[in-house]
């Protein structure tokens, strides 16, 4: 069984729904706060990045510690 190509494989699927779930939170509150300014700030981009990088990054820490597991309880 190989855990970090699957922890790769869902951290990369995470990542991107965070994305989409991120984008489309920023497009919301962009909507919300600034249509009334007249500004159009990117908050859809920023929220689609840190949307990206939230799971990305916890998967694969999440997979960095369960392979140094892995690896330690092998004779």
């Amino acid at each position: 069984m190989n855990v970090r190509e699957g922890m790769r494989r869902l951290a990369l699927i995470l990542g991107v729904l965070g994305a989409i779930l991120g984008g489309f939170i920023g497009q919301v509150y962009n909507a919300g706060e600034h249509l009334s300014a007249g500004e159009s700030a990117p908050a859809w981009f920023i929220g689609s990045i840190v949307g990206f990088l939230i799971p990305w990054v916890a998967v694969r820490a999440l997979s960095w510690v369960l392979t140094g597991f892995a690896k330690s309880n092998q004779p």
